[in-house]
């Protein structure tokens, strides 16, 4: 996937585990998460071009708990 980076950090004696890390743009961001079950809760800006987000799984009530169908609710 282009803007994919595989990394693993290093401090001292301690190594992590490769892992992959997303550089993506705002609009890129929320494409990859449509219809995941996941969504945006806030973009931080930096100034600049970087950003972090933070993401939140989407909660879809039984309908057992509302009487008009299924509804989506943000967490």
């Amino acid at each position: 996937m282009p803007g994919q980076l595989r990394i693993r950090v290093r401090f001292q004696r301690y190594v992590t585990k490769l892992f992959d890390f997303l550089l993506v743009s705002k609009d890129e961001m929320r494409q990859i998460l449509e219809g995941t079950g996941w969504r945006i809760r806030e973009f931080i800006d930096s100034g600049d071009s970087q950003y972090i987000a933070i993401i939140e799984k989407e909660r879809v009530l039984s309908r057992k708990e509302t009487d008009k169908g299924y509804l989506c609710l943000f967490l």
